[in-house]
């Protein structure tokens, strides 16, 4: 997945304000269907376990650069 090493990054330069997680479909089942998650990737961005910010799903909307956008949207808050 090309999303990934820059996902790490991310989880690096803001990991001391966020929590990054990183979760395997095929060993989560229940969870996505608890979130209703069909599309993958699908970042998803949460904060007292409500979703918060929409979501970025798909190759199209979970770019590192949508990503940090709204981490910065939130971070501004």
């Amino acid at each position: 997945m090309a999303l990934a090493p820059k996902f790490a990054a991310l989880g690096e330069r803001y990991g001391d304000r966020i929590i990054f997680l990183k979760m395997n479909r095929a060993e989560n089942r229940e969870i996505m269907k608890t979130l209703a998650l069909r599309g993958v990737p699908t970042i998803i961005f949460m904060s007292g376990g409500t979703e918060i910010c929409g979501r970025l799903t798909g190759n199209s909307e979970a770019t590192a650069e949508n990503i940090e956008a709204a981490i910065t949207k939130i971070l501004a808050v």
